[in-house]
């Protein structure tokens, strides 16, 4: 059985994947590379299911986790099985020798795109063999999930479902108003689509597409991402990021010091109930996991000497984070059980790009310019992987017409812009964090027997155990994978030294030199749960502690404000900080003599998005047709800073924008009687948007109205014998009226929506007491007074003398305007 990755989290809490497209040449801060490169291989995955086919005898077997990886030279994609380093098969892409390619696997589909012609491929899992070939747009990409799968022009900005299996379109082409930012695709098969120009989000279903969601301001960067199912879009220029919960954006979250950041800020699209992983590059570069849950997002500092490098969007299996690093042509891992970095796994004897990819929480790394790759398995193994697979002949696809308009518009670039932090912060308090946890240590690694391929090719990431102190480092031992100790090792040095060094001694007992200590390790910054102002900074001693005396923590955009920490704990909480600015907090090891060496700034905020508001009532004012009164109290959690709501209503003729409110109550006016609306709450602070709380009510209220038509009973007889009907009182029904100023008998009953008979119950909102005059029985009452009703879903008018109380208005508001019916 072969699989891609599952839609829910396995034992091991995996799932969801992440593709880089690094096709050498293209900018980092290109849009369409982070389109394309995230959202073709990406997405797919992270929304994929388990899946099964049968394999012909004559077929290698393979086992959950397996990929098809690309390679450029021979233009093949080959299936490989990241725990036994082995390939399957390899399968030839026509017309594709030499070209990059991008792969997509949903379910028990493959799709290969050619980045150099725009063609699309599908490769026939069941026969190992590219089958369809469509030409298209350079500019198009696949995404699916859900079992659907859709071709996506993110420049001009189409969308069309297509057939999995033949990519022939289903239904109409979706046309967005205007360029796209990175979409996605959930599990229901869903296309969550950001729109640039709107700072929308709009959903598309099929060929359908809803209204659009009001997000981020007009122009804004988007990129879309899935986490625990829930759509989220991370907004590049705000620095936010916000859940799509119940068709409306839900909480956003303020990421720290990423303002404008462009693609310095690497989001990943993985699917995990775990905090999701977001990479700064810049000033302040720096791993945010973001916990969607509790809205908090804790900073973690990358080692010393990387922050510079080319970052690429991070992947995420279970507590393990892995950050593609193109400047070294390797990957850095967080290890979340034992809160370090460990060491890179190489994937390239050099810099440059590769792809990336997860499959059943195996993490796969692979050179498309070489026959090799790189996976780690679910027990933190690393692996060598050989492209070597038998290769299967070509079935011929065939080629169906190219997209009829494909876009030419050459995808604009981005540029990242400088870190924008706020110096207008109050003094800072700073007090040592007691009673924390020692640093977790590591264990020996122990190489994991492979259930497939020699065990030697694999290498285990250590895990946490109960000791006090940590394991030395174990003496390498030469073989064809990578070991992930407990640190990276420092950087190659690229410049000299500006100060000689001083010439040897000549005596024997001259005293050395002192050593500058090594630097912190993972230093963590994570705003305080009480969302008062405070945040904890916490690090990792480096691996050799012997030479540092204490340790200083000095907040960069606060007056250059310093503590020193002594011994454990090695934390500090840092307090009376405001809301707005993000600060940055620089943590150095101090030698006895006074050396001193830091590891990287690390960047956060002083505060999150605050609790959500608390008991919403919707309800219609008294004497009112067309409005509803909204009342809410304040969050238990409020936060720090102005406390404002956003106040939003959906339903007919409904305001398009939110209303921003300071106190705990509005009025909306205009509405329609009768109409269901849906009202939305969010508390707001310098730290972000709450949860929406929703309330639903009916403008106008509404009574319970029964027809009763003895006031006009004999009508029947007369209208019978005139010809004007064929029905006996009481089975004859009544006609609710489309407008209140006529009722004609001899032209059906007027213009009429539906009818009512006897008894049958109605809903009145409002009334209109200047209509037509109808009269009783006895010709000697008559009302001109029509009640507006609601009559099984239809709209329109009734004379109050059908509901047997003559000229009554029931005691409702009379009706604004003129309400409409149908």
């Amino acid at each position: 059985m072969w699989r891609s990755v599952r839609q829910e989290p396995d034992a091991d809490g995996v799932s969801g994947a992440v593709a880089e497209d690094g096709a050498a040449g293209r900018s980092k801060g290109s849009r369409v590379l982070l389109t394309v490169g995230v959202a073709v291989t990406v997405t797919l995955a992270a929304a994929g299911f388990a899946l099964g086919r049968n394999v012909s005898a004559s077929r290698a077997q393979t086992h959950p986790g397996s990929a098809w990886l690309t390679t450029t030279a021979d233009g093949s994609v080959n299936l490989v099985d990241g725990v036994s380093g082995g390939s399957a098969a390899k399968v030839p892409v026509p017309n594709a020798s030499g070209h990059s390619m991008d792969v997509t696997q949903n379910g028990d589909l493959v799709f290969v795109r050619d980045t150099v012609t725009g063609a699309i491929t599908v490769i026939d899992t069941s026969q190992l063999v590219a089958t369809v070939q469509v030409p298209h747009s350079k500019d198009t990409t696949v995404l699916a999930g859900g079992g659907v799968a859709y071709l996506v022009d993110a420049i001009a900005g189409t969308v069309q479902k297509v057939d999995p299996a033949t990519l022939a379109p289903v239904g109409a082409q979706v046309h967005l108003p205007g360029a796209l930012g990175t979409p996605i695709v959930d599990h229901n098969g869903v296309l969550w689509a950001p729109v640039t120009a709107q700072g929308s989000v709009i959903a598309v279903t099929g060929d359908t597409q809803a209204a659009p969601i009001a997000v981020d301001p007009n122009g804004s960067d988007m990129v879309m991402a899935l986490a625990g199912g829930t759509p989220t879009v991370v907004d590049r220029t705000a620095g936010t990021l916000t859940a799509i919960t119940g068709g409306v954006a839900g909480q956003v979250i303020k990421l720290p010091g990423a303002a404008n950041s462009g693609t310095g800020l690497q989001v990943a699209s993985v699917d995990s109930n775990q905090p999701l992983p977001l990479v700064e590059s810049g000033p302040t570069a720096q791993l945010v996991l973001v916990n969607l849950a509790s809205g908090i997002p804790t900073s973690i500092g990358i080692p010393a000497g990387y922050t510079a490098d080319d970052l690429r969007p991070p992947l995420q299996a279970g507590q393990r984070t892995y950050i593609p690093d193109f400047t070294r042509g390797s990957v850095l891992v967080y290890d979340g059980t034992t809160n370090r970095f460990g060491t890179p796994v190489p994937v390239l004897a050099h810099g440059g790009s590769f792809q990336s990819e997860i499959v059943d929480g195996i993490v796969y790394f692979n050179d498309p310019s070489s026959g090799t790759a790189v996976s780690v398995s679910t027990d933190g193994a690393v692996h060598t992987i050989t492209k070597n697979g038998s290769t299967i002949p070509t079935a011929g696809p065939s080629t169906t017409q190219a997209n009829p308009n494909p876009s030419p518009t050459q995808p604009p670039t981005t540029h990242p812009s400088s870190q924008n932090h706020d110096t207008s912060a109050p003094p800072v308090t700073e007090t040592s964090t007691a009673n924390e946890p020692s640093a977790p240590p590591t264990t020996k690694p122990v190489v994991p027997t492979s259930p497939i391929g020699p065990p030697s090719n694999s290498v285990p990431i250590p895990a946490s155990s109960s000791s006090s102190k940590p394991s030395p480092t174990p003496t390498p031992t030469p073989t064809s994978s990578a070991s992930l100790t407990k640190q990276p090792p420092p950087p190659p040095s690229t410049s000299k030294s500006s100060t000689p060094a001083p010439p040897p001694s000549t005596t024997s007992s001259s005293t050395p030199a002192p050593v500058a200590p090594q630097a912190p390790q993972a230093v963590t910054v994570t705003p305080n749960s009480a969302n008062n102002g405070s945040v904890t900074v916490k690090w990792k001693s480096p691996g050799n502690a012997s030479n540092i005396a204490s340790y200083k923590v000095t907040v960069n955009n606060n007056a250059g404000v310093q503590s020193t920490v002594k011994g454990d704990p090695l934390a500090l909480t840092v307090s009376k900080l405001t809301c707005g600015p993000s600060y940055s907090f620089t943590v150095t090891s101090v030698g006895p003599t006074g050396l001193t060496k830091s590891a990287g700034a690390v960047s956060s905020r002083a505060c999150f998005s605050p609790g959500s508001p608390t008991s919403l009532n919707v309800t219609t004012p008294s004497g009112s047709a067309n409005s509803l009164a909204v009342k809410w109290s304040k969050p238990t959690n409020p936060g720090i800073g102005t406390l404002t709501y956003s106040v939003t209503l959906t339903g007919p003729s409904a305001p398009t924008a939110a209303r921003s409110v300071t106190g705990t109550s509005t009025t909306f006016t205009s509405l329609v009687p009768g109409r269901s609306y849906t009202v939305s709450v969010q508390a707001v602070t310098n730290g972000g948007k709450s949860t929406a709380v929703k309330g639903t009510a009916v403008a106008g209220g509404g009574t319970g109205l029964t027809v009763n038509l003895n006031a006009v009973k004999g009508y029947y007889a007369w209208a019978k014998s005139k010809g004007i009907i064929s029905c006996t009182y009481p089975q004859c029904p009544t006609w609710i009226q489309r407008t209140p100023s006529t009722y004609d008998d001899t032209s059906a009953h007027g213009s009429w929506v539906t009818t009512a008979t006897i008894n049958e119950r109605l809903t009145g909102y409002c009334y209109n007491g200047s209509g037509y005059s109808a009269e009783d029985d006895s010709k000697t009452v008559h009302s001109s007074i029509w009640i507006y009703v609601n009559a099984g879903g239809h709209f329109g008018y009734a004379s109050s003398l059908w509901f047997g109380d003559n000229a009554s208005t029931h005691s409702l508001p009379a009706c604004p305007g003129s309400p409409p019916v149908g």
